[in-house]
């Protein structure tokens, strides 16, 4: 693969990519490649049609968790039938979540300089497939309804960066202590039926239903381990713990073992029908409410890496 390959899509709205601009991404590359600038959602779409008609092999993402899901949703459009291209995933939002889970880590154009000398050296990029999650026409690699949502509309509301989730993280731990109203949000019990491929689950009050095509949360907290376990799944999990029950969690999710006192299994296909009307969260991006939620595993992407650079993931055959 060459610089003749890649197809750059840059959201200069997105956390720490609002300084960035056409000219910083090719110098970092020190190539010039096509750059695509993006400034909102609606923009992803045409966007991922001109990186089909450029022929683009691999498309570098720079923004935070909600451009995720906006270009992956874009790409599978524009692609259609088509094999969709590989996908680099640079941490340009605020939290960035599912870049860091899958290896990201340093600045946008430190990732982009060591892209570049890859390229230039012929070096083979590192590749690990991961099952998207499909929510009608969105697709994303995040999904979640109670906690999951919860959290990321707080954070929303709160317009803060990684200090501000960080911040409301240990509020809610506090809170756990305290009473405080912050808990009560982020915690509310509601009462849904879930079938998954098929099979009802036991349980009829939750706290949390989410999916993880990739097995990061962020701050360091690893829950979907069982995201890339087996082709064209991901990793459910749903519980009715409590702000004591989830604290109790965390020193596991730390180590990378998983979540202990939940229902959880890798799933093709769930359906969760609540008996109030719900937000659900998908990536970083927080959707309209409903008492009907159906997710399907979408295509497998292949995420990229500079070869420098470790992954965390299974990595496909020859």
């Amino acid at each position: 693969m060459s610089h003749r390959d890649v197809v750059v899509l840059l959201n200069r709205n997105a956390g720490s990519s609002t300084g960035l601009a056409t000219a910083d991404v090719r110098r970092a590359l020190q190539a010039d490649v096509a750059v695509i600038e993006t400034r909102c959602a609606d923009a992803a779409r045409p966007a991922a049609v001109e990186a089909r008609e450029r022929g683009a092999r691999l498309v570098v993402v720079i923004g935070g968790d909600g451009t995720v899901t906006t270009v992956l949703s874009g790409i599978s459009a524009a692609f259609g039938a088509q094999p969709m291209p590989a996908i680099l995933l640079v941490p340009g939002g605020t939290m960035n979540v599912i870049a860091k889970s899958v290896g990201a880590h340093g600045t946008p154009l430190s990732i982009l300089a060591s892209l570049g000398h890859t390229l230039r050296a012929g070096g083979t990029l590192r590749r690990a497939r991961h099952t998207t999650i499909r929510s009608g026409a969105r697709l994303g690699l995040l999904w979640g309804v109670g906690l999951f949502a919860n959290f990321l509309e707080v954070y929303q509301q709160q317009r803060g960066g990684l200090s501000r989730a960080l911040g409301l993280l240990a509020g809610a731990s506090l809170g756990a202590l305290t009473g405080h109203s912050l808990v009560a949000k982020l915690f509310e019990p509601f009462a849904a039926t879930v079938t998954v491929d098929g099979v009802a689950w036991g349980g009829a009050s939750w706290t949390n239903l989410s999916a993880g095509g990739v097995a990061g949360l962020g701050f360091g907290f690893d829950p979907y381990i069982r995201a890339t376990e087996r082709s064209g799944c991901f990793h459910l999990i749903g519980h009715a713990l409590g702000p004591f029950g989830a604290l109790r969690e965390l020193p596991r999710l730390r180590a990378g073992l998983g979540m202990k006192n939940v229902t959880q299994d890798v799933a093709r296909h769930v359906v969760v029908e609540t008996e109030q009307p719900r937000i659900f969260g998908m990536d970083g991006e927080v959707f309209e409410r409903a008492t009907h939620f159906e997710i399907h595993a979408g295509p497998e992407i292949e995420l990229v890496l500079p070869a420098a650079t470790s992954m965390r993931a299974r990595t496909p055959g020859p």
